[in-house]
Formats: C-alpha cells, sequence, structure tokens
C-alpha cells in the first residue's frame, strides 16, 4: 500500500512540475485539489443538499438582486472581453492557434490575469445556484 501511495505522490509531483510558475499566487491555482473540492461540493449542494433545504420552503423574490448580480457579471465579462482582446487578441496574437507566451513580459503576465480572471468569474457563477439556496435559510 505505501508503495502505490508513493507512486501516486511521485505522479501528482511530476503532473505540478510542469504548472506555470507565473500562477502560483494566484488564488485556486496552487494544487488542483481546493477547485476540485469546491467544484464536487457544488455539485453535491445543487444536486442533493440544496434540493433538500428548499424541500418545505417557498421561493423568494430576488429579483432585485439578481438585477445588480446579472448587471455585475455582464459588466466583470465585459471587461475579460476587453482584457483578452488588449493583451493579446487585437495586438499580437493571429486567429490561428499560436505558441503559448510563456515569459515574464508585461503582455505575457497581463494574458495570464485575465485568463485567471476567467476562470475566478466561472467560479463566482456557482454561487448563484448555492446563494439562492443560502438566502432561504
Amino acid at each position: 500500500m505505501e508503495a502505490i501511495l508513493s507512486q501516486w505522490v511521485q505522479k501528482y509531483h511530476d503532473f505540478m512540475k510542469g504548472a506555470d510558475s507565473r500562477i502560483s499566487h494566484y488564488p485556486l491555482m496552487h494544487s488542483p485539489f481546493l477547485p476540485t473540492a469546491i467544484l464536487l461540493s457544488y455539485v453535491y449542494f445543487v444536486l442533493s443538499l440544496g434540493p433538500r433545504i428548499m424541500a418545505n420552503r417557498k421561493p423568494f423574490d430576488l429579483k432585485p438582486l439578481m438585477v445588480v448580480y446579472n448587471f455585475s457579471l455582464v459588466a466583470l465579462s465585459a471587461y475579460i472581453v476587453y482584457e483578452f482582446l488588449m493583451s493579446g487578441w487585437l495586438t499580437g496574437y493571429t486567429w490561428r492557434c499560436d505558441p503559448v507566451d510563456v515569459s515574464d513580459k508585461p503582455m505575457a503576465l497581463r494574458m495570464v490575469q485575465v485568463a485567471w480572471l476567467f476562470l475566478f468569474s466561472k467560479f463566482i457563477e456557482l454561487l448563484d445556484t448555492v446563494s439562492k439556496t443560502l438566502i432561504a435559510l
């Protein structure tokens, strides 16, 4: 059993050697375990815990809150599109398959930052379902 565990640990370390060092300080990017745990928790909440919590409750009128939430996400998405365009799509990349710029040039770091922001926005969007249920508590 110890040999199997040791092999898995070695495989994990080999996998993490290929990680981009420029993203290690960003939240959720240090290891794949926290994002995976968040996604699995979300699936459990949506498929099991949430329906049990809301089984005997009336739905709330969340329209004003959802208008603010949706407007905020639209604004964030517009900013992300702008940053993607300005960090490469209009200023240096082609519309073909370009190699990844792994340098520490300002434009490459800007692309890394906006790519992380895009990923993080997807985790923010998970709150849509969770917050509707939690507000009911």
